[in-house]
């Protein structure tokens, strides 16, 4: 019995006045066995004598008590000696987690070491994780038939291998591929790997057996090639494979024409702020799964490049094409989250397979780039031209710190006009960058590339002390006083400081804050309504006199008067189909004059050009003008 069940034992008490027992050789066969010679053991007896308590000592009795005894003195030493066994395994087991660490880190090899010259088998302490049984103190040979872990053949070719280095000097190595009972109780294909183990001295009594799953393996090498292969948030293919799959199929098919779209949600970075991470990985999640459904349906291929931007590669055609525009559009709009979420996408029409995979991506990008942060989705396929934008934008990216360390932004004044008398009433500050090798940059080209890589609110706030510096030379100066209205952009209003910003800046120049307008653009209102319109109210609440800029380019104009105290309404001119064709704008811009002055809200008609629209404006009551009619922005002196 203990031949067998020894090594579940943590302690022994052995009673020596049994007349059929005799103290020496059990002892002797307590200690002999494998699974007991580590058990301690307490033996008490009625024997007294010096000498038998010292043998039984010797023979590896833990302790000795004389009847009688007390038996709480028996109870705490059992505690003492059981404590000191669970260290000693615990011990043991570690020694054997830090020997074969390297290989027991592959969860579906377990490690056994055969002591060949005693017969003794250690085991790697989680082997049932890989083979089912009950590895106690029988042979390995046992378990392995009685387990019915592995059949008679089995055993023998493992048989065989040992006995192969056992008795070659030479032969330090060799495997055999066995069939083994696996921890699901299924029979597996298995590796057998065995070493000899070669102390310092080159002498050898230990065989070493790695025993490895080869069915979990391949199922493992199948999760790791996934895992390698794809984005672990989404489950499409990441940026690597995505450019590998791609070319691949280019290179299958060179005479079809494909198309690569790269789409991209809109001011992600907001979202993730707004909502937080748990609820933008939602949102990637709900996107990919969109894009997958409709790549498989076309027989198309989609990644994830990086964070929000998406690939797809189809094949092409001109139909597919319209369709693929209207689809991609509906990918990320109707996720359930309170702000409209829109996609700019780009596409590039690849008619030669040899460019390489990374230019066509970075064509299609280029093309995304240049919807972005639209408050609608677009797709925009790829020209020439947008090569000349990037290197436009690489001149910026490289410059655009140094220009503002050295005065290189200049505020420029567009003046505000009354029609009726031509006094100049305000003015708008606008940026201007004279570059020392380019000259005058377009704000066209600057003012967009601020705003996608965030450098625009260095920029605004350096064009805000600006305007406040001028105002204060001319109130110090004695001129006329008149108000100076700066813009704030996307990014500022996501800033929670934007209002402790500009009235540090009204309080360090001392100016009249009335005198400090803030432009904001309609368009930002079809975000995240409810956050802009805590903004607006928080300046207006603080003293800021609030003008809506570019009134009617979006969607929502109406209700955005409504919710919304605005103090003076900034009229798109857009709405004229041609310098001095008014046609069908006649009645539009009638209605929103006359409603803006049933609101009691003063209107600026901005991008007026002509004498004929001056004039008509005028007579519907609007009668402050800014536009090139009267002026380009100029330098301040």
């Amino acid at each position: 019995f203990l031949h067998r069940a020894g090594n579940s034992f943590s302690l022994i008490l052995l009673n020596l006045d049994f007349e059929e027992i005799n103290a020496n050789d059990f002892l002797d066969n307590i200690k002999s066995l494998n699974t007991t010679k580590n058990v301690p053991i307490i033996v008490f007896s009625k024997e007294s004598d010096e000498t038998f308590i010292l043998n039984c000592i010797k023979k590896g009795a833990s302790d000795y008590f004389k009847y009688p005894f007390d038996l709480n003195v028996l109870k705490l030493k059992s505690e003492i000696l059981i404590e000191k066994q669970q260290e000693f395994l615990s011990e043991d087991e570690s020694y054997f987690n830090a020997k074969y660490r390297s290989v027991m880190e592959n969860k579906n090899t377990a490690v056994i070491e055969y002591d060949w010259l005693n017969n003794i088998f250690l085991y790697d302490p989680s082997i049932s994780e890989c083979i089912q049984g009950t590895f106690d103190s029988r042979s390995f040979w046992s378990i392995l038939l009685e387990d019915e872990i592995a059949d008679s053949n089995d055993i023998d070719k493992i048989k065989k291998i040992i006995d192969e280095l056992i008795n070659d000097s030479k032969k330090t190595n060799t495997y055999v591929e066995v069939r083994l009972k696996s921890s699901d109780s299924t029979k597996h294909w298995f590796t057998i790997n065995a070493f000899k183990y070669i102390n310092d001295f080159k002498f050898t009594n230990k065989i070493i057996l790695t025993v490895c799953d080869n069915d979990k393996d391949i199922l493992i090498d199948d999760k790791l090639r996934f895992k390698t292969e794809h984005d672990v948030l989404t489950g499409l293919y990441n940026h690597d494979t995505f450019i590998k799959k791609a070319e691949d199929r280019l290179n299958q098919a060179p005479n079809v024409s494909y198309i690569l779209f790269v789409c991209e949600i809109n001011n992600f970075k907001f979202i993730n702020e707004r909502f937080g991470i748990k609820e933008s990985e939602k949102l990637l999640q709900f996107c990919a799964n969109r894009i997958l459904f409709y790549t498989d349906l076309e027989r198309g291929l989609c990644g994830r490049l990086s964070n929000d931007s998406f690939a797809m590669l189809f094949s092409y055609d001109i139909d597919f094409f319209n369709d693929s525009i209207k689809i991609l559009k509906c990918f990320f709009e109707d996720y359930p989250l309170n702000t409209k979420i829109t996609a700019s996408g780009g596409a590039y029409i690849i008619d030669d397979p040899t460019i390489p995979i990374e230019i066509i991506i970075n064509r299609a990008s280029l093309a995304k780039d240049t919807t972005r942060d639209s408050y609608v989705s677009k797709i925009t396929v790829y020209d020439n031209s947008m090569n000349e934008k990037q290197y436009t934008e690489q001149y910026i990216a490289d410059h655009m710190e140094q220009a503002l360390k050295n005065g290189e932004f200049i505020v420029y004044l567009q003046p505000q006009i009354n029609h009726s008398t031509e006094e100049i009433i305000g003015a708008e500050a606008l940026a201007r960058w004279v570059d020392p090798i380019k000259g005058i940059i377009s704000p066209v080209d600057f003012i967009p590339f601020f705003e996608k890589n965030g450098f625009i609110s260095k920029m605004d706030e350096y064009i805000w002390e600006k305007a406040a510096i001028h105002l204060q030379n001319w109130i110090k100066k004695g001129n006329k006083q008149i108000p100076i209205s700066v813009n704030v952009s996307r990014q500022d209003i996501n800033d929670p400081k934007l209002c402790e910003k500009l009235l540090t800046i009204v309080n360090k120049y001392d100016i009249p804050i009335n005198l400090f307008r803030i432009e904001i653009t309609e368009s930002y209102f079809s975000e995240d309504t409810e956050r802009i319109i805590s903004v607006v109210e928080k300046l207006h609440n603080n003293g800021f006199l609030i003008e809506l800029d570019d009134f009617g380019s979006g969607y929502s104009s109406l209700n955005i008067l409504k919710d919304i105290q605005i103090d003076i309404l900034k009229l798109d001119m857009k709405f004229f189909s041609g310098k001095d064709d008014l046609g069908r704008s006649v009645p539009i811009i009638t209605s929103v004059i006359k409603m803006a002055r049933l609101l009691n809200i003063p209107v600026i008609a901005e991008g007026v050009e002509t004498k004929i629209q001056a004039d008509f404006l005028l007579s519907l009551g609007c009668e402050i003008i800014q536009g090139f009619y009267y002026s380009k922005p100029l330098p301040v002196n």
